[in-house]
């Protein structure tokens, strides 16, 4: 059930009729870039060349679905903004919506990706005269899955029933949005890692209305499910975080992010990792300091395994072993 008013749908219908937007279509991907919004809606064809299709998030209003850009702690989100102008432009395979402010120049191009999914690369060109940082965020408004037990499935886990932060790092590398069913292998699939992918520092479920009104960083609430009474009830989105980098002037900085139906780069098992089952939520009620000892020493017998094996650590394996170390800290904190 969305927390959308009646008032705001027709007007954005309104405006969708009178501005149009460009629409992209192959294998059994349809796209439309709206040209006035900023925004794009995408739809999976029951079949090739079929006009039966099937919006892959939600699209009755694509408008809540949207592009964040933090920029030295200001954030903008994109086709809303005063500060930026905006235009779009389109080939034979492609769609670009380009935002242009007095230092920043913001493009967005979308090109087919196989049969299934489409490419969206992000390319942030600093245009002023000193560094920045900058960052981007993408809201997802899922609802595929909203019908379902849970709303969101990964390779390493199939049930997430409330809010949740996932680091792709530890080997998160999608998540899907699909109804309990998955006719045809139908639903939304996004790509967190892999080749020539952006990998996101973050991903977060939570209720749209919670996401859509944070301006940048999310504070997960793991009690805290997908609803938001009495406005937002059983509504799920997700949010990919970039990480905020510094961009020196005339410098550009790409983001290439993957999404797109059910099939979309193929079927993965969840990766067994080194030491991602050493974290935890931190101490429990009834461990005793022989049990976080035990903890430790486990720890250091598999770094040790690991490093006596000859192959490098991984950039993953690397980010896991310090979030245990930090976790080991904060529960050694506890006996002091």
């Amino acid at each position: 059930m969305k927390g959308r008013t009646c008032l705001g749908i027709i007007l954005f219908l309104m405006v969708s009729t009178l501005s149009g937007a460009i629409e992209l279509e192959k294998g059994r991907i349809r796209l439309f870039v709206h040209e006035k919004t900023g925004r794009f809606s995408l739809y999976h064809l029951t079949e090739a060349g079929k006009n039966d299709s099937r919006p892959l998030f939600y699209d009755t209003d694509p408008r809540t679905s949207f592009l964040t850009i933090v920029h030295d702690n200001k954030t903008f989100r994109m086709g809303e903004s005063g500060e930026f102008s905006m235009k779009t432009e389109r080939t034979r395979d492609t769609a670009a919506i380009i935002w242009t402010s007095s230092d920043l120049e913001i493009s967005q191009t979308f090109s087919f990706f196989g049969s299934d999914g489409i490419q969206i690369r992000l390319s942030i060109k600093n245009t002023g005269t000193r560094e920045s940082r900058l960052g981007a965020r993408y809201l997802i408004d899922t609802h595929l899955g909203e019908s379902s037990r849970s709303h969101f499935a990964t390779n390493t886990d199939s049930r997430y029933p409330g809010e949740t932060s996932i680091v792709p790092a530890l080997g998160v590398n999608y998540f899907v949005s699909a109804q309990d069913d998955r006719k045809d292998d139908f639903g939304l699939k996004v790509m967190l890692r892999g080749s020539g992918i952006s990998e996101a520092r973050e991903v977060v479920f939570a209720n749209w209305k919670r996401l859509s009104e944070t301006a940048w960083h999310f504070t997960v609430n793991p009690s805290r499910n997908y609803s938001l009474m009495p406005y937002s009830i059983n509504d799920s989105a997700a949010a990919l975080y970039y990480s905020e980098e510094p961009l020196k002037p005339g410098d550009t900085r790409e983001i290439v992010t993957l999404m797109g139906n059910m099939n979309l780069g193929g079927r993965e098992k969840a990766r067994e990792t080194v030491f991602s089952d050493l974290l935890g939520t931190g101490p429990q009620p009834g461990d005793s300091m022989d049990s976080e000892l035990e903890r430790v020493k486990d720890f250091l017998s598999r770094l040790n395994e690991r490093v006596q094996s000859g192959n490098p650590l991984t950039r993953e394996e690397v980010i896991e072993m310090e979030q245990v170390m930090d976790e080991l800290k904060r529960r050694k904190s506890r006996y002091e």
